[in-house]
């Protein structure tokens, strides 16, 4: 992991300069580091569509000269013909390259505030400069966590007025692509983008009151909402009556040491349930959030 980390730092910190020298073996070189760098994390991160985007800026950087075994002599003669001839200035080119000017001057500008956070000791990440929000310090891992949890909802029939939460029995929603049940390989998505599973995954970093969507989800799927079930994997209500009451637990999840019990079984995960996240609620319970934010309140099952 030290090692690890020492290349990252080369890599993300240093060697993105070579782009921008005006020695073209040093640019070829600094985008092709740029692309192995991406492609090493597309296998093995699985982060959906982020590092593909990544990928097509160095993708610029490989040269006619660097592409040209990649294609026909016929392709290459043809390229080297229009590369030599000159350029014709024309009110049409002349008015584009201003606006390239323009542009360039203008990001330069907005991007001042932008060098002035990253350059502070307080620095604030995702944050976004100026009212057109055209420049920002977006990173997706602003920090890591060493352990992984997750928030799973579950949902019973049981009358939790009558009986302990604790000794009823609880069935498990269970997602497209989030660690769910502890037999499942986890699964392979890039370069798509689960929206609901990346929520998911965020949810223990923060309060459930900071996410008040939590709540709407529950409120679907106490009503068994048509419209929201294909957005998960398994829903333990389909074709029933939905559940009486919804709660959301925080389990830490560990993959299977090899050579465990666990692994021995087939287990890729092992998990184990720290708390409850979000209290168990029924319906009835959500009608105030509901009209706090403006949503429609379910009065019926559609199904």
């Amino acid at each position: 992991h030290k090692f690890e980390t020492l290349m990252n730092h080369i890599i993300e910190l240093p060697l993105p300069f070579l782009i921008l020298l005006p020695i073209t073996s040093l640019v070829v070189f600094g985008g092709m580091v740029q692309i192995l760098f991406q492609i090493t994390l597309i296998l093995s991160g699985n982060l959906s569509f982020l590092n593909w985007l990544t990928l097509i800026p160095p993708i610029m950087c490989l040269n006619d000269g660097f592409l040209s075994p990649l294609f026909s002599a016929e392709t290459v003669s043809k390229v080297q013909l229009l590369n030599s001839q000159t350029m014709m200035w024309t009110p049409f080119t002349l008015a584009r390259e201003g606006i390239y000017f323009a542009l360039c001057a203008l990001l330069i500008y907005l991007s001042a505030p932008v060098v002035q956070n990253i350059l502070s000791k307080n620095q604030v990440m995702n944050t976004s400069f100026g009212s057109w929000k055209l420049l920002n310090t977006y990173g997706a891992f602003g920090s890591i966590t060493r352990e992984r949890e997750e928030v799973v909802i579950e949902g019973t029939y049981a009358d939790l007025e009558e009986e302990d939460e604790e000794e009823v029995e609880w069935k498990e929603y269970l997602f497209k692509v989030k660690p769910s049940e502890t037999s499942r390989r986890p699964p392979w998505i890039s370069p798509y983008h689960y929206r609901l599973d990346w929520l998911m995954w965020f949810l223990p970093f923060s309060d459930p009151r900071r996410n008040p969507w939590l709540y709407h989800l529950i409120g679907k799927f106490l009503n068994n909402d048509k419209n929201v079930m294909p957005l998960i994997r398994h829903n333990p209500f389909q074709d029933a009556d939905p559940p009486k009451f919804v709660r959301a637990s925080l389990y830490l999840y560990q993959y299977a040491p090899p050579g465990s019990e666990a692994a021995a079984r087939g287990e890729w995960w092992v998990r184990e349930r720290i708390r409850t996240f979000v209290e168990p609620v029924c319906l009835h319970d959500l009608r105030p959030i509901y009209r706090q934010f403006g949503w429609k309140f379910p009065e019926s099952s559609p199904l």
